[in-house]
């Protein structure tokens, strides 16, 4: 049963007091739904797997762009999930 209808929307509504730019709120929630699908979600394509891999870049000037704010909001949840 869900709890939620949509994670990162109600995400990024968790985090809209934040000062990171929604930008990045965005980009490590879906990072954050990334982390928790892990090898699960695949298209198979009969002798071999095709696995989506996803790497995310905050860019932004050093200490002002509130990067790591946003990462550890994502962060925070992520490691309160069990393995």
């Amino acid at each position: 049963m869900r709890k939620c209808s949509n994670w990162l929307d109600n995400f990024m509504d968790y985090t809209e007091k934040m000062e990171s730019p929604s930008n990045y709120l965005l980009w490590c929630g879906l990072s954050a739904v990334a982390s928790c699908i892990r090898r699960q979600v695949y298209i198979d394509m009969g002798q071999f797997a095709i696995y989506p891999n996803m790497y995310v870049v905050l860019v932004g000037p050093a200490g002002r762009a509130r990067k790591s704010v946003a990462l550890g909001a994502a962060l925070g949840l992520v490691s309160k999930l069990p393995d």
